[in-house]
């Protein structure tokens, strides 16, 4: 989450890399730095669209390092260390539905190609921020539980 000022933040609205990109051209590797440091950390899926965009914008800044998660006291509490910082994301190129760094590991269930598949072969479902097979497939109804 950025601040910015409320008539950027209205051209942005809900728009991803492949629609909307920081008017200041000098933030714009910064910008798509965050982003798939972000999308990598919690498997979040992009379109090929938003892939494509990414990979462009970054070819473009060949030292742009991603960002690393970093706790900072804010008084009254005590200060808690950052987590590791995110592993990079895969050379591929993403597609759609399909996260942007995967996630795949022996702890997971085989990656299937639709939620019927998964039903059927007794996986499922998956929920947000809990499961990573939940970045794999579509949640249609944007409820946190897919192949339900």
């Amino acid at each position: 989450l950025l601040a910015v000022d409320g008539p950027t933040n209205a051209r942005k609205g809900d728009g991803d890399a492949a629609t909307w990109l920081p008017p200041n051209k000098a933030y714009r590797c910064s910008y798509a730095g965050r982003q798939v440091a972000v999308k990598a950390k919690y498997g979040l899926w992009v379109t090929s669209a938003e892939g494509d965009a990414l990979s462009r914008i970054l070819a473009t800044c060949p030292s742009q390092t991603l960002p690393t998660a970093a706790a900072f006291a804010l008084g009254g509490g005590r200060e808690l260390s950052a987590g590791p910082a995110p592993a990079a994301p895969a050379t591929a190129k993403p597609v759609d539905s399909q996260p942007f760094a995967s996630t795949a590991s022996s702890a997971t269930d085989p990656r299937l190609t639709t939620c019927s598949a998964v039903r059927a072969a007794g996986y499922g479902p998956y929920y947000q921020g809990r499961d990573p097979e939940y970045g794999w497939y579509r949640d249609a109804d944007h409820d946190g539980i897919a192949c339900e």
